[in-house]
Order: C-alpha cells, then sequence, then structure tokens
C-alpha cells in the first residue's frame, strides 16, 4: 500500500542524503538511488491510479 511505498521512498532520500553529505559512492551510486527513486514513485502512481 501507500504506506509501505512511502516507507520505500523515504528510505531512498535518506540514502541519497547520506551519499551526498559523505561525497562517497559506497555499494550504490547517487545515480543508483535517484533510479530507484523514480521507479518507486512511478510504481506508486501507478498503484495509486489502479485504486480508483
Amino acid at each position: 500500500g501507500i504506506i509501505s511505498a512511502v516507507t520505500r521512498i523515504t528510505d531512498k532520500v535518506n540514502r541519497l542524503q547520506s551519499l551526498c553529505i559523505k561525497d562517497a559512492l559506497v555499494d550504490e551510486s547517487i545515480q543508483d538511488t535517484l533510479i530507484d527513486l523514480a521507479n518507486y514513485s512511478i510504481m506508486t502512481l501507478i498503484e495509486l491510479e489502479a485504486e480508483n
């Protein structure tokens, strides 16, 4: 549901902030994190549209 989607998006935003603050690309790059954020957002939009 929407709560789990928001949780995942929040996790990715926190990850992005961490990568930017540390200025280090550990395990996952900034680009990968942004792609994940975009994908989670799109999947959430699709889910919301399906519910309506």
